[in-house]
């Protein structure tokens, strides 16, 4: 009888888990690899740019993470533009 089979298959059932997309949005700003897509500009330049003065300091999350804002994308690609005209 494979009825016994369905009813122990639906109480088993665990559903997915929705993605929420937390790894690109952090509260309401971008995480360091979205700010990286948005630009083309890798993560580790980012962070030197950050380290040396040329890019505003982000805020950070509780938990350390950068969250960096429209004005980021800007200053950044305004950066980026620079460094191509020499």
């Amino acid at each position: 009888d494979q009825s016994g089979l369905v009813s122990s298959a639906i109480r088993r059932y665990v559903p997915p888990v929705v993605a929420t997309g937390s790894r690109s949005l952090c509260v309401g700003g971008l995480s360091i690899g979205e700010l990286a897509r948005r630009t083309g500009v890798h993560i580790e330049t980012i962070r030197y740019f950050e380290k040396v003065g040329l890019l505003a300091e982000p805020d950070r999350t509780e938990g350390g993470h950068r969250v960096f804002t429209d004005q980021h994308v800007r200053a950044l690609s305004f950066i980026k533009r620079a460094r191509e005209l020499g």
